[in-house]
């Protein structure tokens, strides 16, 4: 009797225990295939965000650095390459480095471009350390060795090599061992070097017409295919002026009538599918820094000139200067002024007046006197009969450098210090009419008002 009744809850016990299992079994695999689905999901909209790409690129001027990090979306074309937007992610300004010389502890030299540290290129490493830090902050970790870093040197450097070849390559050598020593991709020595100055001049026009949309307009528009001798009046011209050299750069007229442009002037770029041969030229030593040296290495050598007496007695060089402000005085070395190669002319004639190390240029604040001291400045080949344009006098520019015509109708765009100085400058100024010769009038200040206005210079 007993045996009968364990039977059924046997039974019972035996069912229990299955589907216990059974719900066991479903919610197992209810929360496998849950995960697997969730698992799928995420692949899938990784899959579907792209990666990053990176790349560092340094702009080494003649009187500072910038760093500048761009990003645009990996290519996925399994090296076929493919056209995307490429996007400025931040700026970095690179600070100057404070350098203080053991024997002349109160000499202090600042240091602000790469071409400043010739003599100190140990001190590189700590230049550049605090911008790459934060490109190391701010660009994912694992996109460091994908991300290449390059360092651009323009006419700055160029001026360097002429001055002292082996320290200027030694300048960039230390860069490169300072960019290899980073997390970033560096493989090549050229992604650290010296711009020639038709690249300098090219960029800058390609990039100005870029922004402004002539390209992709033209592009979009698909316009008909321009005869070769056919000027194309969407392209503007592109003024650059830096520290050491300006770019002049233009597209132009190329018939029968006009002078062929040589070839050191011009060369041939593509851009889609349109070919363009822009005229372009980077006059070395007449960036706004190197040309202020030039004008006042001959403003020095006409006073010693004229005061050729006073100047053998005088205990200090006083000369006076109609550019600076009234009022004003500036302080100059003779290695400040004259160790440029844009000088080395007017040093020899400095060394034969006087044997004196320092002079102070005194401010007249004379803008008609300033305006021809600058135009005798541009012509001062043209005024030295030792010196020949070699080129017919319609397409001779000032340096006795070759320029085709100008189209009339072509428009210019002004940029770096031609915008800096200009918009702080020349804010307030009365604008005359439109027919008038001088579009600006030329205003004598005082240093107060020069010292309000040179803020963002």
């Amino acid at each position: 009797m007993e045996q009968k009744i364990q039977q059924p809850q046997q039974k019972k016990i035996t069912k229990r225990s299955i589907i216990n299992f059974c719900q066991g079994v479903a919610i197992t695999l209810f929360l496998l295939t849950s995960a697997l689905i969730i698992f799928l999901i995420i692949a899938y909209c990784t899959s579907r965000k792209p990666l990053t790409s990176y790349a560092i690129v340094f702009d080494a001027g003649s009187s500072h650095t910038e760093m500048f990090v761009y990003y645009w979306p990996a290519d996925k074309s399994d090296g076929l390459g493919t056209t995307s937007a490429v996007n400025q992610y931040f700026v970095c300004p690179l600070s100057s480095v404070t350098y203080v010389d053991s024997e002349r502890p109160t000499e202090i030299t600042k240091l602000k471009a790469i071409s400043d540290f010739e003599q100190h290129a140990n001190l590189l490493a700590s230049y550049f350390r605090p911008c790459l830090e934060q490109a190391m902050s701010r660009i994912p970790s694992d996109r460091h060795k994908f991300s290449p870093v390059f360092l651009g040197a323009t006419a700055g450097m160029r001026l360097s090599l002429l001055h002292n070849a082996t320290r200027a390559k030694n300048v960039l050598e230390s860069i490169r061992e300072v960019f290899s020593n980073s997390p970033f991709q560096f493989v090549v020595n050229r992604q650290v070097r010296i711009l020639t100055g038709m690249e300098e001049a090219i960029d800058g026009w390609i990039t100005t017409n870029i922004l402004l949309e002539k390209f992709t307009k033209l592009h979009a528009k698909n316009k008909r295919k321009r005869s070769p001798n056919e000027f194309d009046p969407n392209m503007v011209g592109v003024l650059d002026l830096g520290g050491a050299s300006t770019q002049v750069t233009f597209t132009h007229l190329n018939n029968i009538d006009n002078e062929p442009i040589p070839d050191d002037f011009t060369t041939n770029i593509t851009l889609f599918d349109t070919v363009y041969s822009p005229y372009a030229h980077s006059y070395l030593c007449w960036g706004k820094n190197e040309a202020l040296k030039r004008y006042r290495a001959r403003l020095l050598n006409a006073a010693l000139n004229t005061g050729r007496n006073y100047f053998a007695t005088a205990k200090n060089l006083h000369i006076r200067d109609p550019c600076l402000a009234n009022g004003t005085n500036d302080t100059v070395t003779v290695n400040s002024l004259f160790r440029s190669p844009c000088t080395a002319n007017e040093k020899q004639r400095y060394l034969t007046y006087t044997n004196k190390t320092s002079f102070k240029f005194i401010g007249s604040g004379n803008a008609a006197q300033c305006r021809q001291a600058i135009l005798n400045l541009f012509d001062a080949k043209r005024n030295d009969r030792t010196v020949n344009c070699t080129y017919k006098q319609d397409y001779c520019t000032f340096d006795d450098t070759f320029q085709p015509k100008l189209p009339e109708d072509i428009k210019f765009i002004a940029l770096s210090g031609y915008y800096y100085v200009f918009n702080n400058l020349a804010h307030g100024m009365k604008k005359p009419d439109e027919f008038t010769a001088e579009r600006y009038h030329y205003r004598d200040f005082q240093q107060e008002e020069i010292d309000r206005r040179l803020i963002n210079v």
